[in-house]
């Protein structure tokens, strides 16, 4: 069970700020009730919680200010454009039936800190969503914390889990007590060791540990004699900073978590509030109606008669979650939003839905809206509904692996470093590769030596500490992002429900979240393991229908390009001659090197690669992959042709588009900056391919679906350029079939779109 507990005021707060001035009908400022409601729907479709609630602080001094007089003495008071509108978002969320919990003598984060203890009691997961990132030392195995804050007008947020935190902080999360005990938090007025700021704090506890560790041991530490000094005297100031920024876990609130599953609404009550509060968008996203006798509304919302709906796929997946049939839908805001203006960062408040369908008429999206979009969203929620199977045991043991390949590997880079050190700190690992073993060093920044991979490729070869720490890096992402973290995402039917996206890819290819199963590794053979785990019911296989080089297929078809068509027409390895024709060889005499070159200029081209970018993958001197470029435009003229075409063409009108009529606007290319403008340059060459591609995948999806209603198979998984299918075995060759062809023909081209489908017990078989 997920419980996910949200931090009232400092999301009210976030979206106070956040949100331009709103007022009801009578004048009553509503912004930050509108904002908070917003959030608050994004963070349910993100999360799906089986249980929610909110808490909040109440008025009137804490046991910390009569602990320290001068606690949060300095704060402004709440402006009362904010202050009139905490008592109307706890009547809407009583109306929703949304628990709340607040405490007098106590922070809403103690209640968020005894309402995680409490689910980690009970084995549950514990979701906490705050703008504060003072709960970040709450994190454990049982509870993430999901930081929200504000950019550029948009709300977005971060998930902290232990491994997300030790890779950011450097320590583990409950050591965030001690930063704030030396370092001090001036909005909480807690004083901390006066002289010590963030950079020393966060060096001494990546360092040294807590600050027991750190006052235990201060004679023998190797710090700076001033910062021994400062410390020393600021002892009795650290203790007291310690007490004040603990998140107390043992407040007296009654919570039970099964007190807090998502429960009805009270439809008539929230209806007459949000029709007082001018909520008219809020009404249909909640699913409001005018109050009939008896009649109640499950929360998040559901569909109106006509079907007047915003993110309707996950209403979908919901309704068939709940073993009810999905509805019959015309029209989805969020969808028109996105198809519209693609590159926006949220789709949470849009237009009428009269001003979107004119807006679609406009700009010639009708028939991809219609045809494509909205029938795709009932395949991808009976797709996610349905899940992917997954060997528990075996997935199990694979993490139990991995722990064993990522201690070994620890121990042989503390060999090579000749000391022990956090390897996950990029202090240390910079003090360790740059002033001991004395590589040599990038550019030096305010916090430290940079260590991300571009450094480290940098140094291969230079020490073996360096592909060790490579390894190291790879192992426990592998551990805690798919062994770990897919063992979590196991529903009781012991499969994964993965969500697909539909509006965040400015291309309109589909991304997966929760998890994302589109970044299972394959190309490295401990990553491909991974795929094993993936398996068919008993009785069932999977089907893996993978398009063959679809973006090269339509850049030859877009770009009209005669020996590139030639080449696919029959059937040749499209590398192969693209090597002959850029090294000048026969084909039977294209070297393994030379097609491997090949192909990277290939593909390289489709994105608009540069000689140094080209030079750096295939690991040659950038005027030689100059020339390689250079000589692949002079062969594919009509490559050549298309990219300034391109580009000039979308300069003149302001954006690009698919062979389907989707639309990305590109006001990048009349940028002053040059590198905006060659950002915009690339898009323009790529957009029309990779979005082309995108629309010919929906398209297939919506066709092989139709087939698959009158057989035993379901679609399960979309990763890319493939689609993966579950069937019984005596149905394998059949769904193969269909699988192949759906696809091969949803589009007509100038060349042959080619699809390889293979079954397989697991997806690894498949391969």
């Amino acid at each position: 069970m997920k419980l996910m507990a949200l931090d009232g005021n400092s999301i009210i707060n976030r979206a106070f700020y956040g949100i331009r001035a709103l007022n009801a009908p009578d004048g009553t400022p509503t912004n930050a009730v509108y904002g908070f409601l917003n959030i608050l729907l994004k963070l349910i479709a993100e999360e799906s919680p089986d249980a929610l609630c909110v808490t909040f602080d109440l008025p009137g001094p804490t046991f910390r200010h009569e602990q320290y007089d001068e606690y949060k003495s300095h704060r402004k008071p709440m402006p009362e454009e904010l202050a009139v509108q905490m008592p109307i978002i706890k009547e809407v969320l009583d109306a929703l039936n949304i628990p709340r919990y607040e405490q007098s003598g106590w922070e809403a984060d103690d209640i968020l800190g005894t309402l995680a203890k409490k689910c980690t009691d009970a084995g549950c997961e514990c979701v906490i969503v705050t703008g504060d990132k003072d709960a970040l030392q709450l994190v454990s195995d049982f509870t993430r914390v999901k930081h929200v804050k504000s950019q550029k007008g948009q709300t977005i947020t971060k998930d902290y889990t232990e491994t997300a935190f030790v890779e950011e902080y450097g320590f583990t999360p409950e050591k965030m007590i001690d930063l704030k005990a030396l370092m001090g938090d001036p909005s909480d007025n807690i004083p901390g060791v006066a002289g010590v700021g963030e950079k020393t704090a966060m060096d001494l506890v990546q360092r040294f540990g807590g600050i027991r560790e750190i006052y235990d041991g201060l004679d023998a530490l190797d710090i700076k004699d001033a910062v021994r000094k400062k410390l020393s005297a600021g002892r009795e100031n650290a203790d007291l900073s310690y007490d004040l920024a603990q998140i107390r876990c043992d407040t007296p609130v009654e919570f039970v978590v099964q007190d807090n599953l998502r429960r009805e609404v009270d439809n008539g009550e929230a209806f007459a509030i949000f029709r007082r509060l001018g909520f008219k968008s809020l009404i249909e996203k909640f699913g409001l109606h005018p109050p009939q006798s008896g009649d109640t509304e499950l929360y998040p919302p559901r569909v109106e008669e006509e079907g007047v709906g915003h993110n309707i796929k996950d209403i979908m997946r919901e309704r068939l979650d709940r073993g009810e049939d999905p509805g019959e839908w015309i029209f989805d805001t969020a969808l028109a939003a996105y198809l519209i203006s693609p590159t926006d960062s949220s789709y949470d408040i849009t237009p009428p839905r009269e001003d979107l369908q004119q807006k679609l008429k406009e700009l010639g999206l009708e028939r991809l809206y219609y045809d494509v979009e909205l029938p795709l969203c009932r395949v991808l929620a009976e797709m996610e509904h349905t899940g992917f199977l997954v060997d528990k045991t075996a997935l199990t043991q694979f993490g139990e692996q991995l722990s064993h390949m990522i201690a070994a590997t620890e121990q042989d880079i503390y060999d090579q470093a000749g000391e022990t050190f956090n390897i996950n700190s990029p202090k240390q690992l910079g003090v360790i590769l740059f002033e001991k073993l004395m590589l040599p060093a990038p550019k030096k920044t305010k916090t430290g030596y940079s260590t991300n991979i571009e450094v480290l490729d940098y140094l291969s070869g230079t020490h073996p500490i360096i592909e060790l720490i490579k390894d190291y890096r790879e192992l426990t992402k592998l551990k805690s992002t798919y062994a770990d973290g897919l063992l979590k995402v196991i529903a009781p039917d012991g499969r994964i429900h993965t969500k697909f996206q539909m509006t965040v890819t400015a291309t309109g290819r589909l991304s997966s979240t929760e998890p994302n199963l589109q970044n299972i590794p394959v190309r490295k053979a401990l990553g491909g393991e991974l795929r094993k785990m993936f398996i068919s019911g008993d009785g069932n296989l999977l089907v893996d229908a993978d398009y063959s080089q679809i973006e090269l297929r339509l850049l030859a078809h877009i770009a009209d390009d005669s020996i590139m068509k030639q080449a696919f027409a029959q059937g040749e390895d499209i590398h192969a001659v693209t090597a002959s024709q850029v090294f000048g060889v026969a084909l039977g005499d294209v070297t393994p090197l030379m097609r491997s070159r090949a192909k990277a200029v290939n593909f390289g081209i489709v994105y608009g690669i540069s000689a140094f970018s080209l030079a750096k993958d295939i690991g040659v001197q950038p005027y030689e992959a100059k020339a390689y470029i250079e000589s692949y435009l002079e062969k594919y003229a009509g490559v050549r042709e298309y990219m300034t075409r391109i580009v000039e063409t979308a300069r003149e009108q302001g954006y690009v588009e698919t062979l389907f009529g989707r639309r990305r606007n590109l006001p990048e290319l009349n940028a002053g900056n040059f590198n905006t403008r060659a950002f915009g340059e690339r898009v323009a060459l790529n957009m029309p391919i990779q979005g082309t591609a995108a629309d010919i995948m929906k398209i297939a999806m919506i066709n092989v679906s139709k087939r698959l209603e009158k057989t035993n198979a379901k679609l399960i998984l979309q990763v890319h350029d493939e689609l993966i299918a579950e069937c019984p075995k005596s149905e394998a060759e059949e769904i193969a079939v269909i699988l192949r062809e759906e696809m091969e023909n949803a589009a007509t081209l100038s060349v042959p779109l080619v699809v390889e489908a293979r079954s397989g017990k697991s997806w690894y078989d498949t391969k």
